[in-house]
């Protein structure tokens, strides 16, 4: 079964959001934008991560 785009390219999404859909803790998903294996950007106090990014993610991780 091929993933083919699961997030939405221009939708912000939470790091919660992150973790339940790809099914891993959202302390792993801290730990991916600490290390700059997944692009993240500051608003506010939150972290938001772009559904393109987070696609290019899942293409690295296969």
């Amino acid at each position: 079964m091929v993933m083919d785009r699961i997030f939405e390219d221009n939708k912000l999404y939470t790091p919660s959001e992150v973790a339940e859909v790809l099914r891993i803790t959202k302390e792993s998903v801290y730990y991916y934008i600490k290390t700059g294996r997944l692009k993240a950007k500051r608003v506010g106090k939150s972290w938001r991560i772009l559904g393109k990014d987070l696609n290019e993610f899942i293409e690295v991780k296969k």
